[in-house]
C-alpha cells in the first residue's frame, strides 16, 4: 500500500504491507520498501520482460483473442521502440 511520511521538510514515499494495516498489527516480515527500491525492481522487470519479442507477441495474441479484436503489428514495434530507447 504506498504512503508517505514528512521529516525535515521533504516527503518520504513508501510501501507498506497492506495485509498490516487492515490486521492493525504488523506480521509482514518487512514492515516497509522506500517506493524508489520497488519502483526500480518493477520497472527493470517490465523492461526485461517487454524486450522479449516472443513474450510480447504471445501476451499480445493472448489478449486480441480474448477481447476479440485483430493483433496490431504497428502497435507492438512501437511498444518495442519505446522500450529500446528508454
Amino acid at each position: 500500500m504506498p504512503t508517505f511520511s514528512n521529516k525535515g521538510g521533504r516527503r518520504y514515499y513508501y510501501y507498506l504491507c497492506s495485509k498490516d494495516a487492515k490486521r492493525g498489527t504488523t506480521e509482514c516480515p518487512v514492515k516497509q520498501i522506500p517506493s524508489g527500491d520497488i519502483e526500480t525492481l518493477v520497472r527493470k522487470q517490465l523492461q526485461k520482460m517487454l524486450s522479449d519479442i516472443s513474450l510480447v507477441m504471445r501476451f499480445g495474441w493472448k489478449q486480441c483473442n480474448f477481447f476479440d479484436f485483430s493483433f496490431d503489428f504497428q502497435i507492438l514495434s512501437v511498444i518495442l521502440w519505446l522500450v529500446n530507447n528508454n
